[in-house]
């Protein structure tokens, strides 16, 4: 009896060694190489932001002055008139994140300050309702470099219209729904959800670092909660740890920001918008270099992304156009590898423009 019992003992103990130690195991391995991440006011973008100031008086000051006579510290990034931190990255139910909605905010940068505003949805432009039949409406979508400019007037969508309604002598109304650190998943998701509701003429995309940068780094990003592989995570392709780049290393991530343009070119054409695709300027990139040896993979990136440009430009697939702007500035025009300066901004307007014109796009 004694003996069975042991046997009992031992056939149990074995059951349950070899189904608790694998479930341990398993539970160790993800909990040390994965991470779930939900984006929240907890993300760790706002431990950048602890000593952020207030400005009081904000609404009293006009844009022009404020920027002129603001003389914000360095080590303050934001100064918010409504005593809370300005984020650029408020939760979004699709698109993960977009800008903090209703806020004015001035943000400090190395080497200028910018005056936002945004309204209800967050975009960095006027609040829009019913449009006027002889009234034109233009949006832009990206990342950073089309939220930037020193104020809400001053970005390349804003001096788009500019240019438009002083050239056609008619009312334009531009939506700058661009989302800092956004990529182009996170465009299709804005696009689809809210820009479809404005009667837009023409939408314009301005975009293509962020989606090689989330390949490239641990930063999460739509389809959350996201999971990272060892701190790196991205929907289509593993992480990018090549020594040697070639353009074949790039092409996963690259087909995976072109089918999104396509789908935002396909849905503009079922709903008569204008579309146009823009690569954007990358700081000292030079496509000669793409039958060499790459040192950068942004630049196998760029190269293999170009290509895919010309192919769809080529064909005009889904009556879109696909421009490449990647070297139509020279790197005075850069605050950094990809930000542009106001003048930078102004010829991106003007470029723009001239194809706008040229192609008939806003009859």
């Amino acid at each position: 009896m004694e003996r069975k019992m042991i046997v009992k003992i031992i056939f149990f103990s074995i059951i349950f060694i070899s189904t608790i130690i694998p479930i341990i195991a398993t539970y160790l391995y993800i909990n040390n190489n994965y991470i779930i991440k939900i984006y929240s006011k907890e993300t760790d973008y706002l431990s950048a932001m602890q000593n952020t100031k207030i400005i009081n008086d904000f609404s009293a000051i006009s844009e022009q002055q404020l920027i002129k006579t603001s003389n914000i510290p360095e080590n303050d990034l934001i100064y918010n008139y409504d005593k809370t931190i300005f984020q650029f990255q408020m939760p979004h139910p699709y698109a993960g994140f977009k800008s903090q909605p209703n806020t004015k905010a001035i943000m400090k940068l190395a080497d200028s300050e910018q005056l936002i505003i945004t309204n209800s949805l967050g975009h960095r432009s006027p609040e829009l309702g019913i449009k006027n039949n002889r009234t034109l409406r233009i949006a832009m979508i990206g990342g950073s470099t089309a939220f930037n400019g020193k104020t809400n007037n001053d970005t390349i969508i804003a001096k788009l219209a500019q240019l438009i309604e002083k050239n056609k002598n008619q009312p334009v109304e531009f939506v700058n729904a661009a989302i800092v650190s956004g990529n182009s998943e996170q465009e299709l998701a804005v696009f689809v959800h809210e820009l479809m509701d404005f009667n837009l003429d023409l939408l314009i995309s301005f975009d293509g670092l962020n989606d090689y940068i989330n390949a490239e780094t641990a930063i999460a990003r739509v389809r959350w909660p996201s999971m990272h592989w060892n701190g790196i995570y991205y929907p289509y392709v593993p992480p990018l740890t090549v020594k040697k780049v070639t353009p074949k290393n790039v092409l996963p991530i690259s087909n995976a920001y072109i089918v999104n343009l396509q789908k935002i070119a396909l849905i503009s054409q079922a709903m008569n918008i204008s579309y146009i695709a823009v690569l954007q300027p990358l700081k000292e990139y030079n496509n000669s270099i793409c039958n060499d040896n790459i040192n950068f993979p942004v630049y196998g990136f760029y190269c293999v992304t170009e290509r895919q440009y010309d192919d769809m430009n080529e064909i005009h697939l889904y009556n879109a156009s696909y421009i490449s702007f990647a070297t139509l500035l020279d790197k005075s025009y850069f605050t950094d590898i990809v930000h542009l300066t106001d003048d930078g901004n102004t010829i991106i307007a003007q470029s723009l423009y001239d194809i706008i014109n040229k192609q008939e796009l806003l009859r």
